[in-house]
């Protein structure tokens, strides 16, 4: 009799994780405290700040990961792609496209988001990035492609 009671209620329970793990619909500035949201209060996709973190950990992950002293050495032609495009329950994240010049000489596209309140112990602004056919590890494969909206 206790088999069959242990197996009805986990059976009650794994029928009830779907039920409780539902998307929240509310901004997540009205649940989270430290989120704002507003557009108007991130940096634009072409602030130099933002840029000189993606090369400089670009590089920095060049040479401590992979051994190789390829660098970023300009990011031109920056637009934005997406703001917030997975829904308003998600940190806010403002979504950025650009060329990258490297120190072959070969020009590729880097994509890069700006997270709010992501930097270092959740504050300012937290930035990740992919530069189409230099990402070895294939953590945004294929072709940066998961770090697009």
């Amino acid at each position: 009799m206790t088999r069959f009671a242990a197996a009805l209620l986990l059976a009650a329970a794994f029928l009830a994780g779907p039920a409780i793990a539902q998307d929240n619909s509310y901004p997540s500035e009205t649940w989270t405290v430290p989120y704002s949201g507003k557009y108007n209060e991130f940096p634009p996709c072409e602030t130099e700040s933002i840029r000189a973190r993606v090369a400089q950990r670009f590089s920095a992950t060049r040479n401590e990961y992979w051994s190789e002293p390829t660098e970023i050495l300009s990011i031109t032609n920056v637009r934005q792609i997406g703001f917030r495009p997975e829904g308003l329950s998600y940190i806010p994240r403002l979504y950025c496209e650009g060329v990258a010049t490297t120190n072959d000489g070969v020009k590729r596209r880097v994509v890069y988001s700006i997270i709010e309140e992501a930097g270092m112990s959740g504050i300012g602004y937290g930035v990740e990035y992919c530069v189409v056919g230099l990402d070895p590890s294939n953590a945004y494969a294929p072709a940066c492609r998961a770090a697009y909206p």
